[in-house]
Order: C-alpha cells, then structure tokens, then sequence
C-alpha cells in the first residue's frame, strides 16, 4: 500500500481561499481584543481598573444579549444580508469610538496621569 498526499474530493480551491480568509480573519479580530484590551489597562488608574472591568463585562454581556436579540428580530422582519450590513460596520464604528475617547496626555504633564501598568 502506497501512502500519497491525502486528496480531499469536494475541496476546491475557493474553499480553500474561504477557510484562509475565515482564518486571518479570525486572527486579526483576536488581535483587535487584545489592543482593545491592554489599552484598557494602559489608560485607566489602578484604583478603578478592576471597576472598569466590570463595566466592560457588564457591557459584553449586555451587548451579547442584544445582539441575539436584535439578529432574529432582522432576520424574521428582514433578512440576513441586513445583519451582514449592519456587522459590517461594526469594528469600523468601534475604532472611530476608541480613536475619538482615547486619552490624550501632554508629554510636558504626563507624570500628572499616572496610567495602571506604570510602576513609579
């Protein structure tokens, strides 16, 4: 018996090329959470870092609730290419949300704001 490479019948080469976009996709998402993340912990004070994670797990699951929500209701009173849309525009709202509420310090008083992962 001779072992070759293994030949998948049904994979076509646009399969392919989905399930790689599906993936870089993914990773750049991952990516995005984790900047999302240590921008966190970079801008707030210490003592109220463990409060703002609870607002933001707050917020997620909130926003989770919703959004279930809000998808079966466009998918029963419209249609799916609407959530796409709407999906769509998403992650580019959330960088112009975090772009216009970022914290924007003066180099000359920046000892003033003393950010959560800075030891003095």
């Amino acid at each position: 018996m001779k072992l070759g490479p293994m030949k998948i019948p049904y994979l076509r080469w646009w399969v392919a090329f989905a399930l790689f976009l599906a993936a870089v996709l993914n990773y750049a998402h991952t990516a995005w959470l984790g900047n999302l993340t240590s921008l966190v912990v970079d801008i707030t004070p210490r003592a109220i870092l463990g409060t703002a994670f609870g607002v933001i797990a707050c917020g997620s699951t909130l926003g989770g609730i919703f959004m279930n929500k809000s998808v079966a209701w466009f998918v029963d009173h419209r249609s799916y290419d609407d959530c796409f849309y709407i999906m769509a525009c998403l992650h580019p709202l959330a960088i112009l949300f975090v772009w216009k509420l970022r914290k924007r310090t003066n180099p000359d008083n920046a000892a003033a704001t003393e950010p959560a992962g800075s030891e003095a």
